[in-house]
């Protein structure tokens, strides 16, 4: 390899850590936009969309290129999903708390219990994976667990769009119900990747 060519890969191994960085520095901005907006047709939650994107495109985009040029480190491994739950743990309780209000019905019982079922194994996995650093070992993100994650990053994507600003309401009611039965969907991903981690 020559001289221009290991400069270029040296260049590009900052890149996945980098994105994985900003989608870190992009999660206060969010948590901020999410708790700006006071009704479902209010323009300030098209801002927390367009950030919420971003920082699942720079998920996207980070694993692709260490995968693609090689460049998976050990540093990635643990931050990579370190930003993943800063990102959507936040997201995921402001989501369902603006859902619920001060009204209290099934669904919404429902996906509290969701939410603490996702924040207990995320945490619990976390604390583990770091035990398991001290002794020298790195256990990467698995199928399952990046599953999990879309699952997550879906609902909450899906919830953060204002439809009732440009869609009939029942069309928006709807898609309120899809947005929980992917939340369900989450919850069982969640937990069965952190029984696998665990088990395995």
């Amino acid at each position: 390899m020559n001289k221009r060519n290991r400069r270029s890969k040296s260049v590009m191994a900052l890149v996945p850590n980098a994105l994985t960085i900003l989608r870190l520095c992009l999660v206060p901005l969010l948590i901020v936009l999410m708790l700006s907006y006071s009704s479902p047709f209010d323009s300030m939650m098209w801002w927390a969309f367009a950030i919420f994107a971003l920082a699942g495109i720079t998920d996207k985009l980070d694993g692709d290129i260490a995968r693609s040029y090689n460049l998976v480190s050990n540093f990635g491994k643990i931050a990579d999903p370190i930003a993943d739950k800063a990102l959507v743990l936040p997201a995921l309780f402001i989501v369902v708390w603006n859902m619920s209000g001060f009204f209290i019905s099934p669904v919404v019982f429902i996906s509290w219990v969701c939410v603490i079922a996702i924040l207990i194994r995320e945490l619990g996995i976390s604390v583990w994976r770091m035990v398991l650093v001290r002794s020298g070992r790195v256990v990467p993100a698995s199928a399952g667990g990046k599953l999990k994650t879309v699952a997550q990053m879906g609902f909450i994507g899906l919830r953060l769009v204002p439809w009732n600003t440009f869609l009939p309401n029942f069309v928006a009611y709807s898609i309120g119900y899809l947005t929980w039965l992917i939340l369900l969907l989450a919850t069982y991903l969640a937990l069965k990747s952190g029984w696998d981690y665990i088990r395995s």
